[in-house]
């Protein structure tokens, strides 16, 4: 099967320099792996061991609440929580019930399978089908904690200190941060795996899968505005500067089967309405690995692109927030997939401009062919 090196014309990867309109371009694969070679020294995304017992304390204390987010069909009836399980056909309540109460709190089953467990990070497994680290990364999200107390050494991991805030343009109609539902309907998404439908659905589309850590997951049956109800991408819109700041949720209908196709629905793409996005990201790579340098584009597809020759990269939306991206405190090299259209070209010169002045080194990744983004050249290829 032809490969993003083997067939066409390949994009132009080019350092860029003040003043330089002659840069010599190299292959996507070649620069791919001139990159893999740079940064595979570089610090990686560490899993270090988290406190699970702390987190499953603070997830006991907020139990109600977190189960009126993970299960927003159930009741409480005497000391336990009583819902329809969202991972197999339930239709009536009765079988699946969650300990409120004493010393068994926390401990849930359901009797009509028999599974069973016994804290709240467990039932976050089951419910998400993720593992237990994710779950853990999961609630502590959901509670609002920004950091994650080690077990060997007690140290605290913090998200990396942001660089002095920038002014933004007005957004007074707009809500600052995500609101109730965009909170629990972020809760009750899934991780992507290479299986689901939003897994198959890259896949068709020539994208690497997000890191499992990062702010891309997937709903089974979100209902779109105009009534039709099925699969979608979901993506946690955060501040580009704190990721502890969330703005909005992206969405994108897809078709179910694996096809690549978004769904048959007018606008299968959608934000939030009135919340900001100006300013805001998709962080596809959590914070910890973007230690010195940093991909980024504007649809998530297209970035996802890019993911396969360079990570850690995020979506930044669209063209305005591409030119607008600010410099980053300890990125020194910023790589950008660059949409083959004015507006797309204008916003990289603005933002090249920006991280040139901060004295960082500036990629541009560019298709050979107007109007198209680095998605759609690699689908071209790879089915050519």
């Amino acid at each position: 099967m032809p490969t993003l090196s083997s067939q066409g014309q390949p994009p132009t990867i080019r350092p860029v320099t003040p003043g330089d309109s002659h840069a010599m371009p190299t292959s996507y694969a070649r620069a791919a792996c001139s990159n893999a070679s740079r940064t595979s020294s570089s610090p990686r995304y560490r899993l270090e061991p988290i406190d699970f017992a702390s987190i499953n304390a603070a997830a006991l204390s907020a139990l109600p609440d977190l189960l009126r987010r993970w299960l927003p069909n159930g009741r409480h009836i005497g000391h336990e929580y009583v819902a329809l399980n969202p991972t197999r056909a339930d239709r009536h309540l009765g079988s699946f019930r969650i300990c409120l109460r004493g010393g068994k709190r926390g401990r849930w089953a359901d009797f009509a399978t028999g599974d069973t467990g016994g804290d709240p990070i467990s039932l976050a497994v089951y419910l998400y089908r993720c593992t237990p680290l994710q779950a853990a990364r999961r609630i502590a999200d959901t509670l609002g904690q920004t950091h994650v107390t080690t077990f060997a050494t007690g140290r605290q991991r913090s998200a990396p200190p942001a660089a002095p805030p920038q002014p933004l343009a007005p957004q007074s109609s707009q809500n600052q941060s995500l609101g109730t539902y965009g909170r629990q309907l972020w809760a009750c998404c899934r991780t992507i795996t290479p299986e689901c439908h939003a897994g198959r659905y890259l896949s068709a589309r020539g994208c690497a899968l997000p890191h499992p850590d990062g702010d891309l997951r997937w709903h089974p049956a979100l209902r779109h505005p105009s009534g039709y109800v099925g699969p979608a991408l979901v993506a946690l819109v955060t501040d580009c500067r704190d990721a502890q700041r969330w703005l909005s949720l992206h969405r994108t209908w897809i078709a179910a089967g694996g096809s690549g196709d978004k769904a048959d629905v007018d606008s299968p793409r959608l934000l939030l309405k009135d919340h900001r996005k100006f300013g805001g990201c998709i962080r596809l790579w959590p914070d910890d690995w973007a230690t010195a340098g940093l991909g980024i584009a504007e649809g998530i597809e297209t970035t996802l692109t890019l993911a396969r020759g360079f990570t850690p990269a995020w979506s930044v939306i669209d063209a305005a927030n591409l030119g607008a991206f600010p410099v980053l405190a300890g990125i020194e090299a910023l790589t950008v997939a660059v949409d083959h259209d004015a507006a797309g070209l204008k916003a990289f010169k603005t933002v090249a401009e920006r991280w040139h002045a901060a004295g960082c080194e500036v990629r541009k990744v560019l298709v050979p062919s107007p109007g198209a983004d680095l998605n759609d050249w690699a689908r071209s290829v790879d089915h050519a």
